[in-house]
């Protein structure tokens, strides 16, 4: 059923309904998010110039960061994206940041965040005709608010073309990887992982090695401090 609702049927209802169908949303969503914004006023340029060095203009996108220490980045509806200052400390080099971020801009331009939204409201509906449990709830959270794998390879895709046309190493994003298949849980990673095998996900990337610089090591020692008040 999950299949199901990350398929062509999605696809279509998704470019039927208006993006003003979702403005309360993301106002919501923009609003909670800018209230956790934690980063200075130079940490936010810096994240500015990892968008401009992938040819993306900042001003076309609403970035936010959050004080979460979970390692990862979302998307959402608006063209929102959240970097986790969990993010900004383990990324051991700038190339990992700028692929993350190249990943969740393809969420944006290919569609999946909207895609998403519209099957969340489609599941619910259905869900809720068919379960009235309250135990039932997790499950539905979870299988409503995920990328469907197709999305995230095609999200992969994008971000290792981008890095290539740009010439910004993949060897960063390759060993972030490496790094989490270790770490990760064995069930989380078999058994609720939206994304392709980290394998999978390595190879994509691996053995790419054009490099030009893509930020200063000065400005990355400031990313990797996290969150810092405005006046920092």
């Amino acid at each position: 059923m999950v299949y199901f609702f990350s398929g062509p049927v999605i696809s279509f209802v998704a470019n039927k309904i208006s993006d003003d169908f979702f403005d309360s949303y993301i106002k919501e969503t923009e609003d909670y998010y800018k209230g956790f914004h934690c980063v200075s006023v130079p940490q936010e340029e810096i994240i500015h110039q990892l968008f401009l060095r992938l040819g993306e203009h900042p001003k076309d996108y609403k970035i936010f960061v959050s004080p979460s220490l979970e390692p990862n980045a979302f998307a959402y509806l608006g063209n929102l994206i959240i970097i986790n200052q969990g993010l900004l400390k383990k990324a051991k080099s700038p190339d990992v940041l700028i692929a993350i971020i190249a990943h969740e801009v393809a969420h944006i331009k290919k569609q999946h965040v909207k895609r998403k939204y519209v099957k969340r409201i489609l599941f619910d509906a259905l869900w809720d005709s068919l379960f009235s449990s309250s135990s039932s709830k997790v499950f539905k959270q979870v299988a409503g608010d995920v990328f469907s794998q197709a999305e995230e390879r095609e999200a992969d895709q994008f971000a290792s073309e981008l890095l290539i046309q740009k010439k910004i190493s993949h060897d960063g994003i390759s060993l972030f990887f490496k790094e989490l298949e270790k770490e990760e849980h064995f069930l989380f990673k078999y058994l609720v992982f939206s994304h392709p095998s980290y394998p999978e996900r390595i190879k994509m990337f691996q053995g790419k090695h054009l490099s030009q610089e893509v930020i200063s090591e000065e400005s990355f020692h400031l990313l990797k401090q996290g969150c810092l008040t405005k006046k920092d």
